[in-house]
This record gives structure tokens, C-alpha cells and sequence, in this order.
């Protein structure tokens, strides 16, 4: 910070969309397979159970993707200001009280002591980066953040609609909604098992089927009387007797991820052996049961 003081930050989000963070991901996923490598570096243990490689489109990472979605990727949801003004706030009080009482230790020759955030922090979402509204942000951030005195944006508004044509991924929005709308996978959401993670993801979720990682097994052994019968996955709680689960809520406060009933069929798919087909097969079949 002492060598950037008034340092300007963009921060790039999902625009707190369940779509949008779809899509920035799938292009991480599709675009940039290197960030699971540099991932792995980050990591205690390698958390993938099957040998799969990040730069190729096979099963074995579609499940993975859809066991860590959460975990292994970042998704960075709009910003809150407020809070972000809270937390600078904070940091203010924190510097003032010790240059007060130390302030050979905190000054401003090692603390930056300039807290506006005015033109300072700016924010776009990946969405917003392929479409026709980014010139204009361009433009009032270049004229906002004073970066530089000398700018001219017109090759970015004139380059704009091609660069928009090439972002392939943006066929998400309108495959998955048309999915949503007919049950039909087009050849774009079986493409990759990147984008096939998602809408195996979503057909998961609707059918209230919680895969990621939880402390259920360790909580239920823990507590569960010898009487009790044995269920190791949290999906099937709703399959205890009314007064255990009461029990498990309300003395043992455990939090549910599965808020409701799952769907049985789907719960009883062996999904990590089967084609995504196969799945929106009995998904599709259900709703309209």
C-alpha cells in the first residue's frame, strides 16, 4: 500500500445471480482449466477421489464440480458497501487510537491514512464484461478514477459486439432457461461437464437433494441412541421417525442443508455413473407427476 496509496480496486462479481455466478464459473471452468492446477497448491489435501485431469471434459470432474462446487471455486457476490464503509470505519478507529498512544510505531509513514473510498472502489459483474453496457462503465471509470489523464475508449466501444459474439458461454442463459421452460438439454448444456455439473446441480437442489459436504455422519454417531437406526447421508432424515428428528432439531440443534423431503427417485439415482440424459429423464418425469 505505501507503494500505491491511492490505489483504485475493480471488483468483478456474480452480481449475487445464481445465473450469472453459473456462468462466470463455467468460464473459469472452460476458459481457464490452469485455476484447478493452482488451486490444488492452496489445498491441505487434494480433495478429488478419482484421477481426473482439470484441462478435460470427462464424468469423473463433473462430479466433482458438482461434490465442490461451493469449496473449490470462488464466487464473489456484489458488494456491500455499507459494510465496506463499516469495515474501513473500523480500521480508522483502530489506527487513531494507536497513533494516539504509539504514535512512533503507527503513522502514516508505514499506514496508509488516506480512508475515502470515493472513485476508489468500483464494481462490474463478468455478465456486464460481455455485453453492450461495458464501454459505458469503461468510460466513467476511466473518467471517475483518474487512472490515467490520457485515455481513449473508442476501440473498446467499436470492438465491443465482437468481442461479445465470441464469448460462447453466454448461451447459458438462454439454454438453461429453455431447459427450465420445456425440460429439453440442448447440445450446448451437454457440451462440457462443466456446464453439465450445473444443471445436474440444479436438478439436485429442486429436488432438495443436499450433496455438498456436511458434518452429519459425525453429528448423528455422535449423538443418535444404539436404538436408533443407522443413516449416513442427511438426505435421508425425513426417513427417521418423527420424534428422532424432533429430537436431533430441537435438543440437539442440529441445522438441516435439507429442508425438505428429497425427492426419492432422484435420491435413489446412482447419478455419479449416469449421463446427464439419463437424469433429466427421471427428473422430467417426475415433475410432472
Amino acid at each position: 500500500m505505501q507503494s500505491d496509496p491511492t490505489g483504485v480496486f475493480v471488483i468483478v462479481h456474480n452480481n449475487s445471480d445464481v445465473e450469472v455466478d453459473a456462468y462466470g464459473t463455467i468460464n473459469c471452468i472452460t476458459k481457464w482449466p490452469s485455476y484447478g492446477d493452482a488451486k490444488l497448491q492452496l489445498l491441505p489435501t487434494d480433495p478429488r477421489e478419482e484421477d481426473f485431469s482439470f484441462h478435460e471434459s470427462s464424468r469423473a470432474y463433473r462430479n466433482f464440480i458438482v461434490k465442490h462446487h461451493s469449496d473449490f471455486f470462488e464466487h464473489m457476490g456484489k458488494p456491500d458497501y455499507n459494510e465496506l464503509k463499516n469495515e474501513i470505519q473500523r480500521g480508522v478507529n483502530w489506527y487513531q487510537t494507536r497513533n494516539r498512544l504509539q504514535p512512533h510505531e503507527v503513522n502514516e509513514s508505514t499506514y496508509v491514512t488516506n480512508f475515502a473510498l470515493d472513485n476508489r472502489v468500483f464494481d462490474i459483474s463478468c455478465a456486464d464484461i460481455a455485453s453492450n453496457y461495458f464501454p459505458q462503465w469503461l468510460e466513467n471509470f476511466m473518467n471517475n478514477s483518474r487512472v490515467s489523464d490520457a485515455y481513449n475508449c473508442d476501440h473498446v466501444t467499436n470492438y465491443q459486439d465482437n468481442y461479445i459474439n465470441s464469448q460462447s458461454n453466454l448461451q447459458w442463459f438462454e439454454s438453461i432457461n429453455k431447459w427450465e421452460t420445456t425440460g429439453v438439454l440442448d447440445s450446448y448444456l451437454t457440451s462440457h461437464c462443466g456446464i453439465e455439473a450445473h444443471v445436474l446441480t440444479r436438478i439436485l437442489k429442486t429436488s432438495n437433494i443436499h450433496i455438498q459436504q456436511s458434518r452429519w455422519a459425525e453429528f448423528y454417531n455422535k449423538i443418535k441412541d444404539p436404538s436408533w437406526p443407522m443413516v449416513s447421508d442427511e438426505n435421508n432424515f425425513y426417513t427417521l421417525p418423527k420424534d428422532i428428528q424432533d429430537e436431533i432439531i430441537h435438543q440437539h440443534g442440529y441445522r438441516l442443508n435439507v429442508t425438505t423431503a428429497p425427492d426419492t427417485d432422484i435420491l435413489h439415482l446412482d447419478w455419479q455413473l449416469l449421463r446427464l440424459e439419463e437424469i433429466n429423464q427421471v427428473y422430467q418425469s417426475n415433475k410432472q407427476k
